[in-house]
């Protein structure tokens, strides 16, 4: 069955490469929209800083207290960019460092699957990779309980896959799938009546598929939403950051 077997893992490729687009176009506004508002600010803390700052100590006034605390703070570090990139360049080298750790991957993966927004976006999309995996190798033949275990290993979270590994332990020691799925934190409710449906039908493979074309589609209304959300959002940050700066720079002259 390998032709039929490595048809269908094209499909899913696809469908995973689709959802990974769709993420990452969803989150390149915010991020573009963040680095034009850090331009904007950099900009303006190393050319009209400087000379409102001239300004305001020939007068010996006291500054407003918003405007001291940035004056002290943010406005000298902002003020040089060479700071700015020696802390980006140093946060950087620390995270290809420490990124390939045991510990610090376990901790990722569990504040990708805790966190309020990420936790609907990287649940749905593990669920719909992991469940057409397994729709691919339980349709070529392999046992459910070794298939389970190798999409445990290809799920690309460490803490899911111990979800899914978990269940895997269960199935092989003779508990039935419906037992091992009640209470597992991998699969949420609608999908595991769905995979108890097709266990009990014995068509557990379509099951999964079924679970997987579900929670793809889920994805892809959710991101749709979050773009409606983020996009106004983004410009309200951008306009009250400004806004901010703004006042702090002009407060004292008011």
């Amino acid at each position: 069955q390998l032709a039929g077997v490595l048809e269908r893992l094209g499909l899913v490729l696809e469908r995973r490469q689709e959802a990974r687009q769709r993420i990452i176009a969803n989150l390149s506004y915010p991020a573009v929209v963040l680095a034009l508002t850090l331009g904007l600010v950099q900009t303006l803390s190393t050319t009209v800083l400087p000379r409102f700052t001239k300004i305001y100590a020939q007068h010996g006034k006291p500054l407003p207290w918003l405007s001291d605390i940035y004056f002290r703070t943010v406005g000298p570090f902002l003020s040089h960019p060479t700071w700015c990139l020696g802390v980006l360049g140093c946060l950087w080298l620390v995270h290809r460092v420490i990124s390939p750790l045991g510990p610090w991957q376990d901790t990722m993966d569990s504040v990708r699957l805790r966190l309020p927004v990420v936790r609907a976006i990287q649940g749905q999309y593990l669920l719909s990779w992991c469940s057409s995996l397994a729709a691919v190798l339980i349709g070529g033949g392999v046992p459910v309980p070794r298939a389970l275990g190798l999409v445990a290993a290809a799920s690309g979270n460490r803490l899911y896959g111990r979800h899914l590994e978990d269940v895997q332990r269960q199935v092989e020691t003779g508990i039935p799938l419906r037992e091992a799925l009640t209470g597992s934190p991998a699969f949420p409710t609608d999908a595991r009546q769905m995979l108890i449906a097709g266990d009990e039908a014995n068509c557990l493979d379509e099951a999964f598929e079924s679970v997987s074309r579900l929670y793809h589609e889920r994805l892809a209304a959710e991101l749709k939403m979050m773009s409606a959300v983020i996009e106004p959002l983004s410009i309200l940050l951008l306009g009250a950051l400004v806004a901010t700066f703004c006042f702090i720079v002009y407060g004292p002259i008011i």
